[in-house]
């Protein structure tokens, strides 16, 4: 019998126990597919370029420390704790657990998992149990990664809150406790977390990193929208997807700062879901795969959202489609002027 004992080595194989990890630059204890696989969902998500570059440096970083420490050369990347501010639903929390994806198949972390809360989760109804709550979810989180959403809410309004001075007390020392094996990132607003940080030295000196998120473009939310559609195989004519997009315009410049970005996408499609299910069984019938697959321009929760009737949506696209159309000969009469010379006043 010519097959190796079970779980032994067989070339690059454990047989009947384990495949051994394939390594990131062949560096012990490093883990490549979970690195590939994280990398290749960073690369997905849409908008985020600036994020998605400095974590792609971050990453290269991580592999350059490895191999000097290989080499029995110096290898300090300092603390790991990062502040994650910008608006909401622009990923912050994705990128967090992509963030302990490539922590982990680097080395950096033992576990790689993600934990997730917020004050409710860290303090307690008086002091005591606050430092306990504290306690229990950064020790539930060692090996991982710990994101504190809204993390500015611990920041105390007076020498009055002694809750939230409580929790972060119990949050700093343990962060210090546990630094080889815990990354810590709080996420929130960009102008209450600059606050918040600078509101604390200890704060200052353990989350020395940062991220800023942006609002998406209109074109990327755009892009969300077809990929959530794109996904459950779901189509829509080019006025509805124009429609869809307008809405979003229109709720992003009336919500502002509170605009949601990613989960703005979502609620329009799932709204849109709940009126197509209610369009497509209202006269009952047999439903054929494109009635099934298909989201039409009554879909849109116009009315729902913005008060505003399909005819209004209608004419805000026709006015919009002439209004690009005017501009683009705008353009090309401007360049044609300056091909030939002559001054533009």
């Amino acid at each position: 019998d010519q097959r190796p004992p079970k779980g032994k080595k067989f070339g690059s194989l454990k047989v009947g126990v384990d495949v051994i990890k394939t390594l990131v630059d062949g560096i012990p204890g490093t883990d490549k597919g979970l690195y590939d696989k994280a990398m290749a969902k960073l690369n997905d998500l849409v908008g985020l370029e600036e994020v998605k570059r400095e974590v792609h440096q971050l990453a290269a970083t991580l592999r350059v420390a490895r191999h000097r420490q290989l080499h029995g050369a110096p290898a300090d990347i300092g603390t790991m704790h990062y502040v994650f501010s910008g608006p909401s639903g622009t990923g912050k929390t994705t990128v967090a657990r992509i963030f302990g994806d490539i922590l982990k198949s680097l080395g950096y972390l033992s576990k790689g998992h993600f934990v997730e809360t917020d004050r409710s989760g860290l303090v307690g109804r008086y002091l005591g149990e606050t430092g306990l709550k504290t306690k229990a979810v950064v020790e539930a989180a060692v090996g991982g990664v710990l994101f504190i959403d809204e993390a500015y809410t611990l920041a105390p309004n007076n020498d009055q809150d002694q809750y939230a001075q409580e929790a972060l007390a119990t949050l700093l020392k343990l962060m210090e406790d546990m630094r080889h094996d815990l990354v810590v990132i709080v996420a929130g607003y960009e102008k209450e977390m600059r606050s918040f940080i600078r509101a604390n030295p200890g704060l200052q000196s353990r989350f020395a990193n940062s991220l800023q998120f942006c609002d998406l473009s209109q074109a990327a939310l755009s892009e969300v929208t077809r990929n959530l559609m794109d996904e459950a195989e779901f189509k829509a004519d080019e006025s509805t997807l124009r429609g869809i997009s307008k809405v979003l315009s229109m709720l992003k410049e009336r919500e502002g700062d509170l605009f949601g970005n990613g989960r703005a996408v979502r609620n329009i499609y799932e709204k849109m879901l709940r009126r197509q299910a209610v369009r497509l069984t209202k006269d009952g019938g047999d439903l054929t795969n494109a009635d099934l697959n298909e989201l039409i321009f009554e879909d849109i929760p116009c009315q729902e959202l913005l008060h505003l009737s399909f005819d209004q949506l209608r004419e805000q696209l026709e006015y919009e489609r002439v209004s690009d159309f005017e501009q683009g000969l705008e353009a090309l009469f401007r360049e044609r002027m300056r091909s030939e010379g002559a001054t533009i006043r």
